[in-house]
């Protein structure tokens, strides 16, 4: 069989210039994580998240401020339980190491923790904290796409 192949087919340039591109950078430059060191967090409160996916596992800890401490990402090579396991045991020996005394006050997702959030709103929480006027959200997983659709504070569609 002779299929045809229209080459022709694309879809539209995301930036028709690089002034469009640059403006775009900027807008996206002006929304970033903040960093501290350990010994900063040494006799506070802090918060562990946790997002063990289908093909990878992403631990943090940060303040109250939001302010990341430590954070840990890996594959999670057909064992997500294992995985988070090994991610604890790395945080846990940054911990030791900046020679900090934290208090963990909360914790989300499985093994035990303090309680769990659901993924969606935990990118809602995300996003808004950096635009509280966000009304999109694109999360690409391993294995799922999902489109969060937010207005007025409130999630009010999703699609997979």
């Amino acid at each position: 069989r002779n299929a045809e192949i229209d080459l022709e087919t694309r879809l539209e340039k995301l930036f028709e210039n690089k002034e469009e591109f640059d403006e775009w950078l900027e807008r996206k430059n002006q929304h970033k994580v903040e960093y501290v060191d350990l010994k900063e967090m040494d006799g506070k409160d802090v918060f562990l998240g946790i997002d063990s996916g289908s093909t990878t596992t992403k631990i943090v800890l940060i303040n109250e401020h939001g302010q990341v401490g430590a954070k840990h990402y890996s594959n999670n090579n057909g064992n997500p339980i294992k995985a988070v396991s090994k991610g604890l045991q790395i945080v846990f020996d940054d911990i030791i190491k900046s020679g900090a005394k934290i208090n963990i006050k909360r914790s989300a997702v499985a093994f035990g923790l303090d309680d769990g959030l659901v993924e969606t709103i935990a990118h809602y929480s995300a996003a808004s904290f950096f635009d509280p006027k966000v009304s999109f959200i694109m999360d690409i997983g391993g294995q799922d796409m999902k489109a969060i659709y937010c207005q007025g504070g409130i999630i009010n569609k999703m699609k997979m």
